[in-house]
């Protein structure tokens, strides 16, 4: 089409549509998602109209190009010019779980039958992640913003980090995932077997959980995601929140409602500085807390959350190990700075940063009031500066942290310390 300015108002319909480049996918599924192309009445409406289907095109992930030409004016000629993605893909990858490095074996089958439907096979190892295999099958429904998938995964974990036990993790479930231009909803049935070895110096608690537990969970999670990077956005926001529901059906031996919710702001504030506020909160409601899952609870404290605690370090402990608690908040504010110079292309930027957070326990059938107090009295404090090596898998920070106010018990990680994760305060 010729580069001249348009009234969107002006009358305008499309013609024909032609699809090039498609030899894996099936012209039915096609036709469904390009089924409402012939809709527009003026050209702005046929601008939209070929942006979403850009859209969902994309979402798809089975093309690694998509190209929309229009020709004509008031009746036009629309091409897609696709380039299909290989149907099959092996590759190692890195990525981060809760401060680890992760190293995975993915094997990808992609637009099986035409139709965009999905097959991945998922090997991770790391640090405290001994061995863990997903594998999962998905389909699109009805276009490209609802999915269903069925995943299995089986997973061998050192839970050190949080308390002195190993455990053995067996899931299976069914997903359905359904996006829009505010963010995605994804609503899981999950069923998991769970086996807790405790180590040589495991507390009593820990002790009295060995063994093997069923858990029957249904979970419900939004995410909305405007952040220009995943690791270290400048601008932007980001938003989840996330419900389980636990015991569903009288089934397995876990009952209790979990909630949580996360946002994060990001603001430039020059060409090389920028801001970063971040806010947490969640509740565990269960008649006896005490019978509650050690990997089910709620915990605060370390590089990700509050930093200059040890991971989990606030709350309720039984020796060496963290017993968590059932209600929580935290907040961060970081200033991050490009490096000085030439430096300034390094995957390193420089920070500066102020955490604060409080936990409490709180039996359900019990009046909240004396926990919603706890919340609020003598909250945890820390700050420090660091650095932030970055890709964009995830980000590494290593800070000098400062812990100005906390309460008997707490376990501090003051001076040194080294994060490892995604999302931090």
């Amino acid at each position: 089409m010729a580069s001249q300015q348009f009234d969107p108002d002006t009358p305008s319909t499309v013609h024909s549509l032609r699809v090039l480049g498609t030899n894996l996918t099936r012209k039915s599924f096609l036709d469904q998602l390009t089924r409402d192309i012939f809709k527009p009445q003026t050209l702005g409406e046929v601008f939209s109209e070929t942006r979403a289907l850009a859209n969902q095109l994309h979402r798809l992930d089975i093309f690694e190009e998509i190209r929309v030409y229009l020709d004509g004016q008031k009746e036009l000629d629309v091409t897609l010019q696709l380039k299909e993605k290989p149907r099959g893909l092996i590759k190692t990858a890195l990525g981060v779980g809760y401060n680890e490095v992760l190293l995975s074996e993915v094997a990808v089958g992609r637009n099986l039958f035409g139709g965009a439907e999905k097959a991945e096979v998922n090997l991770s190892f790391g640090q405290f992640t001994k061995q863990a295999l997903e594998a999962q099958v998905s389909t699109p429904l009805n276009g490209a913003y609802t999915t269903l998938s069925a995943f299995g995964n089986t997973s061998i974990k050192d839970q050190s980090q949080f308390n002195a036990y190993e455990e053995l993790s067996e899931s299976a479930g069914v997903r359905l995932k359904v996006g829009s231009n505010v963010g995605d909803h994804f609503l899981t049935f999950a069923l998991t077997r769970r086996n807790i070895s405790p180590y040589a110096n495991a507390s009593a608690t820990v002790q009295g959980q060995e063994g093997t537990s069923v858990k029957s969970s249904l979970y419900h999670q939004f995410v909305h995601d405007s952040r220009d990077h995943a690791a270290v956005p400048r601008q932007g926001h980001y938003m989840s929140l996330c419900q389980e529901w636990a015991g569903i059906g009288e089934r397995g031996d876990a009952q209790f409602f979990k909630s949580q919710a996360m946002g994060q702001y990001h603001h430039r504030l020059s060409d090389s500085v920028s801001l970063s506020l971040s806010a947490r909160a969640g509740i565990l409601a269960a008649r006896d807390a005490k019978k509650v899952h050690m990997s089910d609870r709620l915990y605060l404290g370390g590089p990700l959350s509050v930093r200059g605690f040890d991971i989990a370090g606030i709350g309720a402990q039984d020796g060496n190990d963290n017993l968590g608690g059932n209600m929580y908040w935290s907040v961060g504010a970081s200033v991050v700075s490009d490096l000085p110079g030439d430096a300034k292309a390094w995957p390193i930027k420089l920070h500066g940063f102020a955490n604060a957070g409080n936990m409490a326990s709180w039996q359900l059938g019990t009046a909240p009031k004396q926990a919603i107090e706890d919340l609020q009295q003598q909250p945890r404090v820390s700050y420090g500066a660091g650095l932030i090596f970055f890709h964009d898998f995830g980000r590494v920070e290593a800070n000098f942290c400062v812990p100005v106010q906390s309460r008997p018990g707490d376990r501090f990680a003051s001076g040194f310390q080294w994060g490892i994760g995604l999302h931090f305060m």
